[in-house]
């Protein structure tokens, strides 16, 4: 079989059809695991759209990519990416998985305190799913700061370059991790619905609303097309029909998407 780090090559070479291809074959028909706090476990009460893992799932099916084996979605409200890797653990997967991380909480945690210890957590937990599965696909999700940069323990900006600079020592070493950027995305879709509280308001939960710091069903959908175009699909493409967000909403997604990476 192809490996993962041969079909990115490919991929950059040949434009995404044959990326797309490699990633239909793994992913079909095998098992997915996804870990990570909160926000993937999710807050939103749409149940098509109550986080991304979800989202993606249906959208996958829905486009006629085939199905997995089975799904764990893993979120786990305020432990840190150590705990996700602890639960990683405790599972097992058959044949060759997908494995997704992600973690945008407090960073007062054991293996989190600073961007350097937060890389290595990171790293040694993606370097720990190669050894287990070699030639697993594995992918992370950038960290949006939910607007609390200025908070002691939520800026996970610095995050996020540490996590380009461990991405690239890995890849060093012969291990693929597929970058899914949630937080420009994010980002770029709270501005597409009218920036400032306008937008934040419909993507994310307000300020003050019991399920705060978290997306509602505009921001998992949002997410979900990053993780597929960071496989290489044409996001404008995918079926969502069976996404219940309105079609205003599911247009800024993709207006959003072609202000990041152009169309």
């Amino acid at each position: 079989m192809i490996t993962l780090a041969a079909a990115v090559r490919l991929y950059r070479l040949h434009g995404d059809g044959t990326f797309r291809s490699f990633i239909e074959n793994l992913l079909a028909g095998r098992a997915w695991g996804f870990y990570g706090d909160s926000e993937l476990d999710g807050r939103e009460t749409e149940p098509t759209a109550i986080s991304p893992p979800t989202v993606f799932e249906i959208m996958w099916v829905d486009s006629g990519l085939g199905a997995p084996t089975s799904v764990i979605r893993d979120g786990a409200s305020g432990e840190s990416l150590l705990q996700h890797r602890g639960r990683y653990e405790a599972d097992s997967f058959a044949g060759t998985p997908w494995i997704h991380t992600q973690e945008s909480g407090q960073q007062f945690l054991t293996g989190q305190t600073t961007a350097a210890e937060w890389g290595a957590t990171f790293q040694a937990f993606h370097e720990k799913i190669e050894l287990d599965y070699p030639g697993s696909i594995k992918s992370h999700e950038s960290a949006y700061s939910f607007r609390r940069e200025a908070e002691a323990g939520r800026n996970w900006d610095p995050y996020n370059v540490e996590l380009d600079s461990r991405i690239a020592t890995l890849a060093a070493s012969g291990i693929t991790v597929i970058k899914v950027d949630g937080d420009t995305v994010i980002k770029a879709l709270i501005e597409e619905l009218g920036g400032g509280d306008t937008g934040y308001n419909q993507v994310c939960f307000p300020d003050g609303h019991a399920n705060q710091y978290h997306f509602q069903a505009p921001g998992n959908l949002m997410i979900a097309l990053e993780m597929f175009r960071a496989f290489g699909y044409d996001v404008t493409l995918l079926n969502m029909d069976g996404i219940n967000v309105s079609p205003i909403i599911k247009a800024a997604c993709l207006a959003a998407m072609n202000t990041v990476y152009g169309g």
